[in-house]
């Protein structure tokens, strides 16, 4: 999603489109695959010569989500990260370290094609979708001494 599709969408839901939220939706358009905390968002809008107060961020983000336009993460941190939402999606979470990655693999077309084929079965019409798997990264096992 960019920003021109967050503002519509925050604007057909009866919202000002406000400086604060301008900003906040600028730095996550920028950075759609990254996973921001609240205080990324608000470094990174003063970068951008967009200073806003964290409070206004924080209103924003929580906007954003009630919306559906943003997810919260809850990585293996004391807060919180958030991220666009995406039409389809896939995490692989490492809960020794936190780390999220993202697959756009071939074996992630591969999971695709699987999913449009079940839901065609089904006679569902597949639309948006989020995966997200929990285990080790490569590089907590190798520090375990799991290997791989």
């Amino acid at each position: 999603m960019d920003y021109p599709q967050m503002a519509a969408s925050l604007q057909r839901a009866g919202h000002r489109l406000t400086r604060p939220r301008r900003a906040v939706m600028r730095v996550l358009a920028e950075r759609p695959r990254e996973h921001l905390s609240a205080e990324d968002i608000h470094d990174a809008s003063h970068a951008l010569g967009e200073p806003i107060d964290l409070a206004s961020v924080y209103r924003t983000i929580n906007l954003l989500g009630d919306l559906g336009l943003v997810h919260r993460r809850d990585l293996a941190e004391p807060h919180t990260h958030f991220e666009i939402v995406h039409e389809q999606e896939v995490h692989l979470t490492c809960t020794t370290c936190g780390r999220t990655l993202e697959d756009h693999s071939p074996y992630y077309r591969r999971l695709l094609r699987s999913l449009q084929a079940l839901a065609g079965r089904q006679g569902f019409n597949l639309g948006r979708f989020r995966i997200e798997a929990e285990g080790q990264c490569a590089a907590c096992l190798a520090e375990a001494g799991g290997g791989r």
